[in-house]
């Protein structure tokens, strides 16, 4: 079988003219570059797989030959002589080489790298003196590290080497790596120089060696410490900072997310129990004044029914009062439950329309003192109902208590409250127990004004003289405010 042998394996040209074998084992090729010769051991392990590279010695002009290219195209175009001797023609002549009589160049060529460039312009290569640990250090029994600083933002690195030959320069072949990037040794050949593209920030280490014309590499890597650095943002500590920023920021939204979750599970749970509060306050009216005055209705019904005919006029009297009360009663509920009427406008209105009625049935005066235009402050079902029995109260205790032909309702409004005052022009209170901060608590009626205020989280007051009337005050807080009036 065959094998093709190419510059992959390491000779040093591709175009192959003419071949011979010395007597020492190697094989001898002309080529369009020179005369070179490689083992012939080395060959066969190429073909067999064992090796995949090959070193060759090779002859150009410096070692005398008059041209490079050997002729092609005839044969026989190179011959080995009975005394060994082995000539190839050229271009230019015939070229005898005997193989006993050459002798190898053992010395490899020293590199230097002369330049790097980033970008195109030059850097300015430093060299600290470093002990075998690798300190600083000051003494003259140290070694030589040669440093260069790459900036930030660099697109492309050069280096740019040479080796030091004076035997067949053009022969001298390179190899390089940047410790940190390449993997491996990269070949190339008798170029001088090395290029890298969008290299990360860090350290690294660039080495480069070189071999003479005769294949002896040197025996240590030259080598240059590189550093390039880092733009800003990529930097260890913004890059620390942004991880820190960032996962702050998934912390306060999944915070935020957790919060706004609760806020919305505890608003639920609030509307469920305000709806289970409103059903069981609308229950327990409906139950109080509903279900007793129907109570009351049936008995006078029944009453009427067993009367002897001229008393039954009396009875239906009453049922209509009781009738016309349960209307009254139902009105109130459902204004109290109606979701339209949850505004400081509708509550000031209903007021003034219920005192008004209410007050003109028992023969007293009504006299009102309302603001023209009422801010658009939202109220809930319960304060409004809550504060609507508490007015009641108050009004039903002037009917049937204060003996008083006038009465005066105040409203008085802030942004952060809203006060009520009823006033009126009866005897006062006669059985008074005085509190400690100035109210005056009495009876039933005054202790369910209060504790219908504390529930909506405002104050009652209520002040009285002998025969100088009353003087009932309430106030309550105003939180939320509307963009719109209701209409």
């Amino acid at each position: 079988y065959f094998t093709r042998i190419t510059k992959v394996h390491g000779l040093p040209n591709d175009v192959i003219a003419q071949i011979l074998e010395d007597d020492n084992g190697n094989m001898w090729f002309g080529s369009h570059q020179g005369i070179f010769f490689a083992p012939k051991a080395q060959l066969l392990a190429v073909a067999d797989g064992l090796t995949n590279s090959i070193a060759c010695i090779s002859y150009g002009k410096y070692d005398g030959l008059p041209s490079l290219e050997c002729s092609s195209g005839y044969q026989p175009a190179a011959c080995k002589t009975s005394a060994g001797l082995l000539m190839f023609t050229t271009r230019n002549g015939i070229i005898c080489i005997d193989p006993r009589r050459l002798s190898q160049n053992r010395t490899p060529p020293p590199v230097v790298i002369e330049s790097v460039k980033a970008d195109g312009v030059d850097l300015e290569i430093t060299c600290v003196k470093m002990t075998s640990s690798g300190s600083t250090y000051s003494n003259h029994t140290c070694v030589s590290e040669y440093r260069v600083k790459v900036p930030p933002g660099t697109r492309q690195i050069e280096f740019h080497y040479n080796g030091l030959s004076l035997v067949s320069p053009d022969r001298v072949r390179f190899k390089y790596r940047l410790i940190g990037l390449d993997q491996q040794w990269v070949d190339a050949g008798n170029r001088r120089f090395a290029q890298y593209s969008y290299v990360r920030p860090g350290k690294y280490r660039f080495e480069v060696m070189a071999c003479n014309n005769h294949g002896v590499w040197s025996l240590t890597p030259t080598s240059l410490l590189v550093h390039v650095h880092p733009r800003f943002y990529q930097t260890s500590w913004f890059i620390g900072a942004t991880v820190l920023v960032l996962v702050g920021s998934i912390a306060g939204i999944a915070r935020h997310l957790s919060i706004r979750k609760m806020r919305k599970t505890l608003d639920l749970l609030e509307r469920q129990r305000e709806l289970e509060r409103d059903r069981r306050r609308i229950a327990n009216d409906i139950h109080d004044e509903l279900g007793a005055g129907l109570t009351h209705m049936t008995l006078l019904c029944e009453l009427a029914r067993r009367s002897p005919p001229e008393t039954t006029s009396d009875y239906l009297v009453q049922i209509s009062q009781k009738a016309r009360e349960l209307t009254s009663a139902m009105d109130e509920i459902v204004w109290a439950v109606s979701p339209q009427n949850d505004t400081l406008e509708s509550l000031l209105s209903y007021l003034t329309k219920f005192a008004m009625d209410f007050l003109k049935s028992a023969g007293i005066r009504c006299r009102i003192d309302a603001p023209i235009q009422v801010q658009p402050y939202a109220l809930v079902a319960e304060t409004r109902h809550n504060l609507f029995l508490a007015v009641k109260e108050a009004l039903t205790n002037v009917i049937k208590h204060a003996h008083a032909t006038e009465v005066q309702i105040s409203f008085s409004i802030t942004p952060q409250s809203l006060t009520i005052t009823i006033k009126d022009n009866g005897q006062g209170l006669r059985n008074q127990s005085q509190h400690a901060e100035g109210r005056i608590l009495s009876g039933h009626g005054i202790k369910s004004m209060e504790n219908r205020l504390r529930e909506c989280g405002g104050t009652f007051s209520i002040e009285s003289k002998p025969h100088e009337g009353t003087t009932v005050t309430l106030c309550i807080p105003l939180k939320e405010k509307l963009n719109t009036y209701h209409e």
